[in-house]
């Protein structure tokens, strides 16, 4: 095989190499909104959401017993603001009274059987809820949250934290 054939192959590889590379970090530096907050033990929900705010910048939040909030917004490249505050006493009276309220257990095992809104770049979200030490993980596109008044509440104060935090 001639010589110049050798150096065709080797700078399509490297080339190939260095595309797929640019595009990997380039699609896959962002994610959904979960990183920063984890999980504790007691009592604590933390959401996320996915979806079409990845082009803009997903968010996250967790509140912890007694209300006090981590609220983050990553942006699409990469940083993150991050807010600290409390939610009122009527809102975590709120908060508490929906989430002793709910059949956690029955909406974890239920099923979503519509389409997910993050197919259609819509706001899909998750949901780690810790409630008398016992962890539930729930997606809106896994399990049938939309018209549980808990995750009613949980994702309107996306919203809530959006316009108390919005700079």
């Amino acid at each position: 095989m001639p010589k110049h054939l050798y150096l065709i192959f080797i700078a399509t590889f490297i080339f190939g190499l260095v595309s797929g590379s640019v595009l990997f970090l380039y699609n896959n530096t962002g994610g959904d909104g979960d990183g920063g907050i984890t999980g504790s033990s007691g009592m604590s929900i933390t959401a996320h959401t996915y979806g079409g705010c990845e082009y803009m910048g997903c968010s996250s939040y967790r509140i912890e017993e007694g209300g006090a909030y981590t609220y983050i917004v990553h942006n699409p490249n990469g940083e993150e603001r991050r807010y600290e505050d409390s939610l009122t006493n009527a809102e975590w009276r709120t908060v508490s009274a929906k989430l002793s309220g709910a059949d956690l257990p029955q909406v974890q095992s239920s099923e979503f059987t519509g389409t997910c809104p993050a197919y259609a770049d819509g706001i899909s979200y998750r949901y780690e809820v810790v409630y008398k030490n016992v962890s539930y993980e729930l997606d809106s596109c896994e399990q049938a949250t939309e018209d549980v008044p808990l995750f009613e509440t949980l994702r309107r104060y996306f919203e809530i934290f959006n316009l108390t935090h919005s700079a």
